[in-house]
């Protein structure tokens, strides 16, 4: 779960908006959505706290480009389930990872980390 804190100028107040999907419990107990992308795909802010399986056995961009609108703290995870490489391209954007931006390995995972406008991090099972 993901917490943000938003000033509302109307009432004075701040109020807290939670991202994620979390049962009544604290407990994870929701799946992500998921969905499946065979070739090149552009992230959308509709992906927020989605989980992309990225099937290809050809090599396959990831792109974050300006339109994705997400706010601090949300996230996209990534998993690599094909042979192809997967390599997240930042267009008009920032995306830092370490050592680099692509997936190591045929099942490796990572995730998309929104740090501030149009700025992310990549964190995962990366390669350079």
């Amino acid at each position: 779960m993901t917490v943000i804190k938003e000033y509302n100028a109307g009432t004075g107040q701040w109020e807290t908006i939670v991202v994620g999907k979390q049962g009544a419990a604290g407990q994870w107990d929701t799946a992500q959505d998921t969905q499946t992308e065979t070739g090149d795909y552009t992230l959308v802010t509709a992906d927020a706290g989605e989980l992309i399986l990225i099937d290809s056995a050809l090599d396959e961009d990831v792109t974050v480009d300006a339109s994705l609108d997400l706010s601090v703290g949300q996230r996209i995870d990534l998993l690599r389930m094909g042979a192809g490489e997967v390599t997240v391209v930042a267009s008009s954007t920032t995306v830092n990872g370490t050592p680099g931006l692509k997936l190591r390995a045929q099942y490796s995972a990572a995730t998309l980390l929104c740090v501030g406008t149009d700025s992310y991090v990549l964190l995962g099972d990366l390669k350079a």
